[in-house]
């Protein structure tokens, strides 16, 4: 599959399906016309994933490389993601905290129209 044909499998631009290579979020195989995105399907989903959770393009690229184990020194990229992961965690612990307090004020707003 052409990139054209990926990127519209996923909406996205032909740019940002290039960036993603560039930055080896995506390995496309390389024939003797163009790049071959078939294999990237289980990439793509996995930094579709990591950017619904809010997760940076530079925190995927740790995080895959820490995955796939291509990284030099190991307990700086594993305390690099824990703390990454850490980070995100409380980010949506936040969040969610916040949506309680407004649940609870719409709770409260109809239990005033009673």
């Amino acid at each position: 599959m052409k990139i054209s044909g990926f990127a519209k499998v996923y909406y996205l631009k032909k740019t940002t399906i290039r960036y993603y290579t560039s930055v080896k979020l995506l390995n496309p195989k390389q024939t003797d016309e163009y790049l071959n995105y078939d294999a990237c399907h289980d990439e793509m989903k996995y930094i579709l994933k990591y950017k619904d959770m809010g997760f940076s393009i530079d925190e995927i690229v740790i995080l895959k490389q820490s995955e796939n184990s291509i990284v030099e020194d190991n307990d700086y990229a594993s305390e690099k993601v824990r703390a990454i992961l850490n980070d995100k965690i409380n980010e949506i612990e936040t969040n969610i905290k916040k949506e309680e307090v407004q649940i609870e004020d719409l709770y409260r707003r109809i239990e005033d129209l009673n």
